[in-house]
């Protein structure tokens, strides 16, 4: 059975003080695909729609959640 660790979230400010690890978390190739197409299309949403997206990433400190326009 695998644990869900639930993501607190923060303001974008409190990134920069963050810890991130150094090795990448997604390990298939279609998965690093889907996040790049999420993260351009989190973009597009950002500048043109002015519409903010919950970004959820990993620490060292643990699960994080930022809600921003990107």
């Amino acid at each position: 059975m695998e644990l869900v660790q639930k993501a607190s979230l923060i303001n974008k400010e409190q990134i920069p003080h963050l810890h991130f690890k150094h090795k990448e978390v997604l390990l298939s190739i279609v998965d690093k695909k889907n996040r790049y197409r999420d993260s351009y299309l989190a973009m597009m949403l950002g500048n043109d729609l002015k519409q903010k997206v919950r970004i959820t990433f990993e620490t060292e400190e643990g699960l994080h959640e930022v809600f921003t326009t990107i």
